[in-house]
Order: structure tokens, then C-alpha cells, then sequence
């Protein structure tokens, strides 16, 4: 029996917490209140943070990771030292994925509910630091199991439910309010990362041994629920499915327990990026960095050029950087 990669990590957080608060309900598929009108999927997130685009050197200079086990957010420069700038702990329980809105900017963080409540906490920045938006944990809607989240051109945010297999959008800055949430067809057993592209398709990878890839193509996306499994887009190793980003180019990047996979449109032949665990991912705006979490073996993060795949420089656990369990991770564009 495969043991899937989010089950480990919540095992495991588990283990430490001295209470766990794990909701076990699954939900069918159903969808959420219509949007009022046209003009909320063009609104813009309220209490948006300060604009980065206008400070390039600021997008170059932090790495966001989520620390599974110190309940709290790790923020590193990103020069070659990656030093240890601060941390963050309030809207961080358990945190899992880390994803940062480029233009916003605003930081959303998933929560699965190993310690204190589920749910996706947003953060903007005041004041040059990461400053949680009210209510803290406010997508929380609907969600059993948030492992990793993204989001799209009109800042819809979307979360991968992984015990609750599916997945949720939700309205921008309106928190706990879903707008669709659809549960994954056929025998699939958990979400593990959802991707979005600029023409609203919706992609996530999903755990049927082996880990496949599902799309809701664009423009409905979520609305209809009608995702179908892309034919070929399987990834070879029966492990537990991870993160999904896209690049710069429309290629989708998939992890699993065992290795990473580029998969190219028209999204039908995997090809191998790299073999070695991984949970979580992220690619810097310029999208020639991948960062990538390996809490289960080496329990480092791995910093690879992207796509040729030399290693930059692993960031391993230490008294200097503060990090114990580095689960997700979130990189400045740059």
C-alpha cells in the first residue's frame, strides 16, 4: 500500500503536537453562491500590501519557507548565504504550502490542521514584514485538509483539499466564502498541488497509484466541476502526490514522493526533471530557480538551476537559519 506523502507529513506533526485537531468529514461535490456579479472575478484583494514591483531589489532578497514542526514561517535572504532574516508565527499552526501572489503581493499559507485550526492564512506585507490579513486562517470554508494553494489572474484563490479530495476557489480578499468546490472524480484518494493558468485552466495532481494529473479547462475552470484526467500525464512512481507549479513557458512541473517531472503541452508525456523527494516547490518569477522541500529524507530545501537542474545549493537545518522542518517553501519573483 502506497502511504501518501501528506499522510506521512501529518503523521508526523502528529507525533509533536501535544493536541491534534483533525477534521475527518469528507465532503460531495458541490458548489458554492453564485458571484453577485461579473465584477467579482476582476475584484482586487482589499488591503493589499506594499507593491514590490516598484522595489525590484526587495523581490530578490526573502524566501518565505513554512515550518511544519516550529509552527511558525522562516524568512531567508536569498543571497548566496541565504541567511536568516526573521520569523513569523502568527496564522501559522501547522503550515504546509506556501504560495506568493506576484503582483499583489500577498503570501497565502496552508494549514492542515495538525495543531489549531484548518485553513489558508493570508499575509501582506507593513513595514517590510509579513503581516497576517484579518481574519487570520480566513479561508477556511468548506476545507478538510489544506495542503497547498495558488492563485489566478483576478486573485481567486484555489486550495488542494488532500484528505478532503478536492478542490476549493475561493473569491478574493472575501475569506471564509467559497465560490466552487468540486470533489475529485473516479478513485483518486487526495489532492496534493493545484495550478492555474492565464486562460483559467485548472490543473491539480492527484493521488491514484500512480499520481495523475487532472484538468478543468478554461474559462469555467471550477464552475462546472468537470475536470478529466489527462491522458499519458501519469507520473510513473506510485507515491504520494505533491506540489504542481507552471513555468514561464506553459510547462506544468509535478512532484511526487520519488522524483520531479516537466510534463510540456499538450500535457501527455512526463518527462524525468529529477529523481529525489519532494513536497513542496517553488520557481522564482524569472523561472530559471526551483526551490524545492525534501521533509521526509534529507529534510533539506534544494535550490536547482531550472530547466537544466544543476544544483545551485541545498539549505539544510540549522541553528542559524531556524528552520526545523522546512515543508513549503515561497520565492520572491526575481
Amino acid at each position: 500500500m502506497t502511504i501518501s506523502l501528506h499522510r506521512s507529513l501529518r503523521t508526523t506533526a502528529l507525533a509533536v503536537a501535544s493536541s491534534a485537531a483533525l477534521a475527518t468529514a469528507c465532503f460531495g461535490a458541490t458548489h458554492g453562491a453564485a458571484p453577485a456579479s461579473s465584477a467579482i472575478r476582476s475584484a482586487t484583494v482589499a488591503g493589499a500590501g506594499e507593491d514590490l514591483r516598484a522595489q525590484p531589489s526587495a523581490w530578490t532578497q526573502q524566501l518565505v519557507v513554512a515550518d511544519n514542526n516550529l509552527s511558525q514561517l522562516e524568512v531567508l535572504g536569498t543571497g548566496p548565504a541565504f541567511n536568516w532574516l526573521t520569523n513569523v508565527t502568527a496564522g501559522a499552526p501547522c503550515p504546509s504550502g506556501a504560495w506568493i501572489q506576484r503582483t499583489l503581493p500577498l503570501l497565502y499559507v496552508s494549514n492542515f490542521g495538525c495543531r489549531g485550526p484548518v485553513g489558508v492564512t493570508s499575509y501582506k506585507r507593513v513595514a517590510g514584514v509579513w503581516t497576517p490579513v484579518a481574519p487570520i486562517g480566513g479561508y477556511t470554508a468548506g476545507l478538510v485538509d489544506p495542503i497547498n494553494s495558488t492563485t489566478d489572474s483576478a486573485n481567486h484563490v484555489f486550495v488542494a483539499d488532500n484528505i478532503g479530495n478536492q478542490l476549493v476557489e475561493f473569491n478574493p480578499g472575501v475569506g471564509n466564502a467559497y465560490l466552487y468546490r468540486c470533489t475529485i472524480p473516479g478513485p483518486a484518494t487526495g489532492v496534493g498541488g493545484v495550478a492555474v493558468d492565464a486562460a483559467g485552466d485548472v490543473f491539480a495532481t492527484i493521488e491514484q497509484n500512480p499520481v495523475k494529473i487532472i484538468e478543468y479547462p478554461g474559462p469555467a475552470g471550477l464552475s462546472n466541476c468537470a475536470g478529466a484526467v489527462l491522458t499519458g500525464a501519469t507520473l510513473p512512481s506510485p507515491a504520494g502526490s505533491g506540489a504542481l507549479l507552471l513555468d514561464n513557458g506553459g510547462r506544468l512541473i509535478a512532484c511526487d514522493q520519488n522524483a520531479i517531472y516537466t510534463i510540456p503541452p499538450p500535457y501527455t508525456t512526463p518527462v524525468l526533471f529529477e529523481t529525489d523527494n519532494c513536497l513542496n516547490m517553488s520557481l522564482n518569477h524569472a523561472g530559471n530557480t526551483l526551490f524545492v522541500t525534501e521533509p521526509f529524507v534529507n529534510n533539506d530545501i534544494r535550490v536547482l538551476r531550472y530547466p537544466n537542474h544543476l544544483v545551485r545549493r541545498i539549505i539544510t537545518p540549522s541553528a542559524s537559519n531556524h528552520i526545523s522542518s522546512a515543508t513549503g517553501v515561497a520565492a520572491y519573483p526575481g
